[in-house]
Parts: C-alpha cells; structure tokens; sequence
C-alpha cells in the first residue's frame, strides 16, 4: 500500500511540471514560469501568435498569456494591471489614457504599419470607393449597390464589435466620427467578417492588412478632395496616401521588470521584423 501511494505522488508532481508545458531544467533545479500577460488589438493577431511561438521556444521559463479582445479592452486592462503589455491598432487621446495608475510611466512603440481594408466579394463589380460613399454605406444613408453604380442589390455591412481599435479608427476616419447604422452587424474578429464577405456578393467589411486574402477584393479609397483612389500596398500606406493607413503599437510601463522589457526587445528584432513581413504588415 505504501508503495502505490508513493508512485502517486511521483506522478501527481510530474503532471504538476508537465501542465504548461514548460520543464525543469536536466540538472534538477526547479525553474520559475514567469507568465506575461497580453491584451488588446485583434489585428495584431496574425504576428503576435507567431511573435510568442518563437519567444518561448528560446525562454523555456516565460509564457505569453496573450487573450486579444480589442484595443479599447486592452487600455482598459492596464489602467486595472490587468496586463504586462497591450497592442493597439488606434491611437489614444489625453481623454483614453486618464486612469492609469499612479507612478507608472506609460511607453509606446511602434511595431509595424498597417492598412485597413475595405473588403467586398470577388463577384462584386465595384472596385473603388471615395470616402463620403463608404460613409454613407455605413451611416445607412445608402443601402443599395446600385446607388454607387453596382448591381441592384441591398448592402450587408460588417464591421469590427465596439471594443476594438479598428472600429474606433474606422468611425473616425470615414464616418468622422457619426454613429454606424443600426443594421451594421458586429463582429469579433477579423476572420468572420473575411468569411462573411467571401460567402456574400452583396457584402462589404473591414479588416487588417494580414488579414486580406485572394477569396476577397480590396477596394481601392480616395482621401476627401483627392483626385486618385489609392490600394493598400506598401507604397501607399508607408506615404500616408491611403486613407486608412494606421500605426500597430505595443504600449507597456517603463517600470514593468525586465522580463516584459526582453519581451518588447525580441518585438523589435530582425526575427520579428521577418514575422511581420510575413503575415502581411508593413516594417517602419
């Protein structure tokens, strides 16, 4: 009897060391998982996940908790030390940063640039779209493709859910901050509203630049009084030319310990420069 409660014991602290997937060192001195704690934009996603696989693979002792839910729900978690470190898609005014605990010095930096895109159907005739049309879908003042010359067929619209970054940026720069139609639908993240778009000719969304692929178009935008529509691409949005070319930013404080200030150092290194690159961002 004694013998069987020994062998589970043994097993209870193996388990015990084997849950996280991170081990002891061979030598048999106990390691310290250190778990830093991620929130914020979803449009980061595509680099971030890549981001934390590599880290970790060479800081057996640290994990990555990161949980997303949009940039506005990211500030909110660290104003309340939710998290180590939030991503943001959006910039933040006086007004969003009042709240931040006392004694602590926030830091930004920015860690690729990125478009936003407006996305239709590869059915869809439109290819282009001036900003005070793209209002007016959006502010439900037009609800008919053939009012922008396409077919006659009612506009689905989706966008980003009001905690995200996207949608704040979205609001600001095309509907100059007037309220979305009552008919927009929300969504999470950026993949729904991509397979939504895909699925439905009569649809149109937004989403990130890494999240733009060959089962949906991107229209071409035009700034308010401009003559040409600009695409997406490297050109256009490192020049400021397209109409929703946007920062991605981690943000973090200064006093944070030297495990997130590792962290934010691997974010800007040559191997994370190449994750960048490849899932579709831009490199300042």
């Amino acid at each position: 009897m004694k013998k069987i409660v020994f062998s589970l014991v043994i097993l209870t602290a193996l388990a015990a060391c084997s849950h996280s997937g991170k081990h002891p060192e061979a030598s048999g001195e106990k390691s310290q998982l250190r778990v830093i704690k991620i929130k914020g934009s979803e449009t980061i996603r595509p680099f971030i996940e890549q981001a934390i696989v590599k880290y970790e693979q060479s800081h057996p002792n640290i994990i990555i908790d990161y949980t997303g839910g949009g940039s506005n729900l990211g500030l909110m978690a660290l104003k309340q030390n939710e998290a180590d470190v939030i991503f943001t898609s959006k910039s933040f005014n006086e007004d969003d940063l009042e709240g931040m605990p006392q004694g602590k010095s926030l830091q930004t930096e920015i860690l690729a640039y990125d478009a936003l895109c407006v996305i239709v159907s590869i059915k869809n005739p439109i290819n282009e779209i001036s900003r005070a049309q793209l209002s007016d879908i959006y502010s439900g003042a037009v609800k008919n493709w053939k009012e922008l010359g396409g077919q006659d067929a009612p506009i689905q619209v989706y966008s980003r859910d009001i905690s995200s970054g996207s949608y704040s940026f979205f609001k600001d720069r095309v509907l100059l901050n007037e309220n979305y139609s009552s008919t927009d639908i929300n969504l999470v993240h950026n993949e729904e509203i991509v397979n939504n778009v895909r699925d439905k000719v009569n649809a149109i969304g937004y989403v990130g630049l890494g999240n733009v692929n060959a089962e949906v178009k991107s229209l071409k935008l035009k700034k308010e009084g401009e003559g040409e529509f600009t695409a997406p691409n490297l050109v256009n949005v490192k020049g400021n030319s397209y109409l929703l070319s946007r920062e991605l930013s981690c943000m973090y404080f200064l006093e944070s310990d030297m495990a997130v200030k590792d962290f934010i150092t691997y974010l800007k290194s040559a191997e994370a420069k190449e994750i960048v690159q490849e899932v579709g961002f831009l490199n300042k």
